[in-house]
């Protein structure tokens, strides 16, 4: 379904959109093959579900459409002499042969196009709102086989569509709370015996939504069994998912733990108080030192760099799956940089788990552990960061500057080592080292941490 699809209030449509009449058209065929079938019969049902937004005004404009197309091709079928007649079913026809592929059918078109008339005219719709009513009415699903249902927030929760196998939804997102986009997914569940005659009709932000959040779920579920595996309880189970940027994981007013959400978008992420804590530093600065030593690194440096400019350790061509062990090793006293170094291994591991070859880009920048001197000062602030993290550009040299030594593809590691004063000057921190990792917008996903 196309964007421009979706009703514009300031400037309603005057006609149904082309997928509406294609999804009827699919939705009608699939009736008819079930009506062949003798699924009325066996007490089963055929439903098809119009879910635009909330207002009762779009609901209105698509019953209104629903019930002339009905109506219009009802009128064409029952007239073999009607000069509509070999289009409709030209068209009928594709449909057909786009259902077949998806569904083992034993009928010919000729045999669907004689149940053509009946299932039509046998299909009952519904508008599930509150327009006339205190309450939205409820569907006796055993007074017909097929039926047209056309709401909005009735349709939302709570509400099941028996036989549902055509779901048009020409709506936006919303305010992208996930738990309201999962509800809306009627086109989810039992329906393995007739899963070739399902059809959906979504936007690209809807496609997108429901891609992400089924990702979302897996995430869940993938914490949970790794818990469980390793013979805790759930309530000892700490909260962790990836959840799309767009995305919020329901109304603020019922999250009644407090989450820490990362930052959801590319770029450089490198902690705020990296230098606190004299046994963790001494911790992290060991850890420096084996990837130091461990790794196969090389000198990096274009023409016209400095001394302070070149990198003594660098390579571009690590795999990932190497490198986390050493990453994951790093420990910070502040709670939000712990959060924020465990949303970064949770993305990690999901990459080397989707590509175990994928590679990272690592540079250690030179500093006290080089032999050049490297200082930086902290500010005033309680607690205390680091003033001007990464080296600056220099035109003269043709040095970049550090944040624009990064990977366009891959995921990208910088050490940096400093020696840091505070702000008063009193006080020197040796050798501290600071890890920033750099994520292409391509790579980020957002996660969510019970704190």
């Amino acid at each position: 379904m196309l964007a421009s699809e979706v009703p514009d209030p300031l400037n309603p449509p005057v006609k149904p959109p082309k997928s509406l009449l294609s999804a009827m058209r699919e939705f009608f065929v699939g009736v008819a093959i079930g009506l062949l079938e003798g699924q009325d019969r066996k007490g089963k049902n055929r439903s098809m579900m119009i879910h635009p937004a909330v207002p009762k005004s779009d609901h209105l404009m698509f019953m209104r459409w629903v019930k002339q197309t009905k109506e219009d091709w009802r009128t064409i079928l029952d007239d073999a002499g009607h000069p509509r007649r070999e289009e409709l079913l030209q068209e009928f026809q594709e449909s057909t042969l786009g259902l077949m592929k998806t569904y083992s059918c034993e009928f010919t078109f000729d045999e669907i196009t004689e149940c053509l008339l009946e299932a039509i005219e046998s299909t009952a719709i519904q508008e599930l709102n509150t327009r006339e009513k205190s309450r939205i009415p409820s569907i006796d699903w055993k007074g017909e086989y097929s039926w047209i249902l056309i709401g909005g927030i009735g349709l939302d929760r709570g509400f099941t569509v028996e036989g549902l196998t055509v779901s048009y939804m020409p709506r936006s997102t919303g305010v992208g709370n996930a738990d309201n986009i999962q509800q809306r997914a009627r086109f989810f569940g039992y329906k393995r015996g007739y899963l070739g005659l399902c059809r959906i009709y979504l936007t690209t932000e809807n496609i997108d939504a429901f891609t992400d959040y089924v990702r979302h779920e897996e995430s869940i579920r993938s914490s949970i069994r790794r818990h469980l595996e390793e013979g805790k309880t759930l309530k000892d189970w700490r909260r962790t998912y990836f959840l799309d940027q767009k995305l919020q994981p329901t109304r603020s007013s019922v999250v009644l733990l407090e989450m820490y959400q990362s930052r959801g978008k590319g770029g450089w992420i490198a902690p705020a108080h990296p230098h606190e804590d004299s046994e963790i530093l001494a911790e992290n600065r060991e850890t420096a030192n084996a990837i130091l030593r461990d790794l196969d690194l090389y000198e990096y440096a274009e023409p016209g760099w400095n001394e302070k400019q070149a990198v003594p350790a660098f390579s571009d061509s690590i795999r990932l799956a190497d490198f986390l062990p050493y990453f994951g090793r790093l420990r910070y006293k502040w709670p939000d940089d712990n959060m924020e170094h465990s949303s970064l291994m949770l993305m990690l591991d999901r990459l080397v788990a989707e590509e175990p070859e994928t590679t990272c880009s690592f540079y250690a920048f030179s500093g006290p552990w080089s032999g050049v001197d490297a200082i930086r000062s902290l500010n005033d602030e309680q607690p205390a960061k680091i003033k001007n993290l990464f080296q600056g550009s220099n035109a003269r040299t043709n040095y970049p500057g550090a944040r624009a030594l990064i990977s366009q593809r891959d995921v990208t590691f910088q050490l940096h080592r400093y020696n840091l004063q505070t702000s008063d000057g009193k006080r020197t921190l040796r050798d501290v080292p600071v890890f920033a990792v750099h994520f292409p917008d391509k790579l980020i996903e957002r996660v969510w941490i019970e704190r």
